[in-house]
């Protein structure tokens, strides 16, 4: 599993916007980016989909039975007790759709004139024979309409208690109770005996009532007998009436019951399960199964156990299919999720939790290495498991469920041959679903054993990648296929499409960067970020910076060298892209200056000032007067520290022009190497000011990086960062240059303002990790300056800095 690194504060950065520093950005949650592409479902699983796996809830989503097989069932029967000529569509409108106001007003008004055109009411209507079944719709639309808040609610679940609703209501529910109780003696049809029974015990719980709900249950019912639709809804009310009678053993039955029999009452049978009490001994091996599956599916952790357990006690529990499915989805997320999503952790995230984590470098890699291992040999223990799941069963949509299960878990711990073997195991008629997950898995197999780096790969990588989401787009979800389906089909839709592509995406990214090819690995993973948003449009709303002039670029600041900076503006200038090219550059981008100036920041960070300089010159000289916030923050003398005068005294009018920078830098390293010691020590300390200037401490920061944050100077182990970070938070370019200053200083004026920067410098790195080092250092330079220099021009000038303040 991942890594266990424990942080005892929150951070949270403060990003760039115009004018000041605020708090802003989007923030994902895990399981809206963690990467997936095992979501073969046979047609039942559907009926699972609240409990597939997830680490950050307890609930995968709110959303029971997506395919509406509840709802499906209940116009049936509607039909049935009807007329075969009867539409199911405007049974389900009535039953679904239909304010039980309005419909209440206008069976009172115009008998239902307004609803004229629908074959259920026509039929109704047509002849008085069928007034006890239109006598039950209008005392079904009177019980919803007493609910507090009638909101397009599943029509045989309301949510609220009696507490909450008004007295009017409540005094109109003892009414329909009453009213429920009369017509049940009276009415001869076991269907709308059935439905006053359950309106009868829902009406009964809703007014506390308790041991009469159960006793009307059990009068009208007895048990809950999965092929009635009514008895096993009544039976949830049941089980929630024996809750508040304290009879808790008998209330799980029930609700495992309830859980078996029926779909839109599993999520709800899981929230009110008693799991703080022992499994009663009357149970079932059935019960019992179907409890541990209850107990497993709220479980992010192992849980194999556990699916032994069930498969010991039912072998042929249906519910051993979506078990296997959330352990790989674990399996995932455990083995891959930290390999592909590693460069989305800004480092400087990294550094702060290493300095507050219980560990430090080497023991952290040490416990990633035990939980590889820990996690690889239970990914064996689970094939062995799934191998045997598949020898057993007969049902050919199982075994072939089971070998593409196989299959991934092959490819998972690397195993390319065996996956090879189980994907062609599959049979041709599979499941829509396995054979959509089959195309999936030889995309990633082609990815883990194919060169990616050549152009056939490639090729061939788009094509297929084009073709799936032809499939997906043709069977996004099975719930689609229902005209009786739940809400937020959409968004579930867009979540089987976008995270396998997103996550295939990162596979290849993945691979690619092992080869060097940065480019396509940023771009890549740039696409994977697209597809991993609902509006395809969050290159900035990912855990980095909320400007798209940065998002879009914040991969290769993260990743990229001078030279790949190089291949990316020659593609981007490419006028014949193949396929693979169209493919990575399908996305936004910047006008090229950006890019330039991105290779220039680049070479500048790593002390290459010609290539700075060269990038920047051949760049529009106005670019940072016009783009991003550069000239906010560009906008100080970078030859003057900051804060060496005071705050008031700051000049935010200077012109900042890179290139022109950058030039006097190259001007003033000639200089320093000349043979003349005074104007030798006077380019040192212009050189010690400029680079002081461009660090984490200084005006010009955003030479460098992009963003600044308060909390930066938290990121105190300064080993976790590369050289250029490192030194932007050290500032130890800056130092080099001034103790060369230092060295040439030909008068006490010079050695003045090197001693004093070079004594700031160290008293920095003290605020930052609290080096014994810089302690000494900083003491012997604040010494000297205090001892020696308050007399100089200089001193004097600064006296408003309250440097004895800082110095002691």
């Amino acid at each position: 599993m991942k890594s266990k690194i424990f942080t005892l504060a929150l951070l949270i950065s403060l990003f760039i916007t115009q004018g000041n520093l605020k708090a802003c950005g989007y923030w994902e949650f895990e399981w809206e980016y963690r990467p997936m592409t095992f979501q073969a479902q046979l047609p039942w699983m559907q009926s699972m989909n609240p409990f597939v796996y997830t680490t950050a809830s307890l609930f995968y989503n709110m959303n029971p039975d997506p395919m509406g097989n509840d709802r499906t069932r209940n116009i049936t029967e509607w039909q049935k007790a009807t007329s075969k000529d009867i539409s199911l569509d405007d049974i389900y409108e009535i039953q679904y759709n239909t304010d039980p106001t309005a419909f209440i007003s206008s069976f009172e008004n115009s008998g239902l004139k307004e609803y004229k055109g629908n074959s259920l009411i026509k039929y109704l209507t047509a002849d008085k024979k069928h007034k006890d079944i239109l006598d039950y719709l209008v005392f079904a639309k009177k019980a919803e309409s007493t609910e507090y808040d009638f909101t397009d609610a599943n029509f045989e679940e309301w949510k609220d208690e009696p507490n909450k609703a008004p007295n009017k209501s409540i005094a109109q529910k003892y009414e329909l109770l009453a009213e429920a109780k009369a017509k049940l003696n009276t009415v001869k049809s076991a269907f709308l005996k059935e439905r006053y029974a359950f309106q009868a015990v829902r009406l009964s719980w809703q007014l506390e009532e308790y041991q009469e709900a159960s006793e009307i249950f059990d009068t009208y019912f007895k048990t809950i007998n999965p092929n009635s639709l009514m008895s096993v809804w009544a039976g949830l009310f049941k089980a929630m009436s024996l809750d508040r009678l304290e009879r808790k053993a008998d209330a799980n039955l029930y609700y495992i019951q309830v859980f078996d029999s029926s779909d839109e009452k599993k999520l709800r049978a899981v929230q009110l399960y008693n799991y703080n009490i022992p499994t009663p001994s009357t149970f079932t091996d059935k019960e019992k199964s179907i409890e541990v599956v209850l107990r497993s599916i709220q479980n992010p952790g192992r849980t194999l156990d556990s699916i032994q357990n069930i498969h010991n006690l039912d072998k042929n529990s249906q519910y051993l299919t979506f078990m296997v499915m959330r352990e790989i989805n674990k399996l995932e997320d455990w083995l891959i999720s930290s390999i592909y999503l590693k460069s989305e952790e800004n480092p400087f995230s990294r550094a702060y939790q290493y300095r507050y984590s219980w560990n430090d470098d080497e023991e952290t890699a040490e416990i990633k290495k035990q939980n590889l291992e820990t996690d690889l040999e239970y990914l064996k223990r689970l094939k062995v498991f799934v191998i045997t799941l598949r020898n057993e069963t007969k049902q050919q949509d199982e075994k072939d469920y089971y070998a593409i299960a196989l299959a991934h878990l092959s490819l998972l711990e690397e195993n390319g041959a065996e996956a090879k073997e189980y994907l062609a195991s599959i049979s041709s008629k599979a499941d829509p679903s396995i054979l959509l997950q089959k195309s999936i898995e030889n995309i990633w197999l082609s990815i883990k054993t194919d060169d990616v780096t050549t152009g056939s790969f490639k090729k061939n990588y788009v094509s297929e990648i084009n073709k799936l989401k032809s499939q997906l787009r043709a069977v996004p979800n099975r719930h689609k296929e229902s005209m009786y389906s739940s809400k937020n089909e959409d968004v579930a839709s867009y979540d089987n499409y976008n995270r396998i592509i997103y996550t295939l995406d990162l596979a290849l990214s993945n691979e690619l960067k092992k080869k060097g090819d940065i480019v396509s690995y940023c771009l890549l993973k740039n696409i994977s970020n697209k597809d991993r948003s609902y509006d395809g449009d969050a290159f900035w709303n990912t855990q980095g910076y909320s400007s798209d002039y940065y998002g879009v670029m914040r991969q290769l600041d993260y990743n990229a060298s001078v030279s790949d900076m190089d291949k990316l503006i020659a593609l981007l200038q490419k006028t014949n892209k193949s396929e693979f090219e169209q493919y990575i550059c399908d996305q936004p981008f910047n006008p090229i200056d950006a890019y330039r100036d991105l290779k220039g920041t680049i070479a500048f960070r790593n002390r290459d000032l010609q290539t700075a300089y060269e990038s920047f010159a051949d760049m529009k000289q106005d670019f940072w007067d016009t783009t991003y916030y550069f000239k906010d923050y560009l906008n100080e003398d970078p030859f003057i520290p900051k804060n060496l005068y005071s705050q008031e005294s700051r000049d935010f009018t200077y012109k900042f022009n890179k290139t022109s920078f950058v030039k006097t830098l190259l001007d003033l390293e000639k200089t320093a190497k000349g043979s003349d010691p005074k104007k030798s020590a006077d380019a040192y300390l212009k050189l010690g000011h400029a680079f002081f200037n461009t660090t984490y401490w200084g005006n010009s920061w955003m030479m460098v990086s992009y963003s600044w944050s308060g909390s930066d100077a938290y990121y105190g182990n300064i080993k976790m960062l590369d050289p250029w970070r490192s030194a932007y938070m050290t500032a130890s370019i800056a130092q080099e240059y001034y103790e060369k200053a230092y060295e040439k200083a030909q008068n006490n004026e010079q050695k003045a303002s090197a001693t004093l920067m070079l004594s700031r410098t160290h008293w920095h790195n003290i605020v930052l990790n609290g080096s014994e080092k810089d302690k000494a250092l900083a003491a012997k330079y604040s010494k000297e300056y205090y001892d020696n220099y308050l007399n100089t021009r200089f001193a004097k000038q600064n006296e408003c800095l309250g440097y004895e303040a800082f110095i002691n």
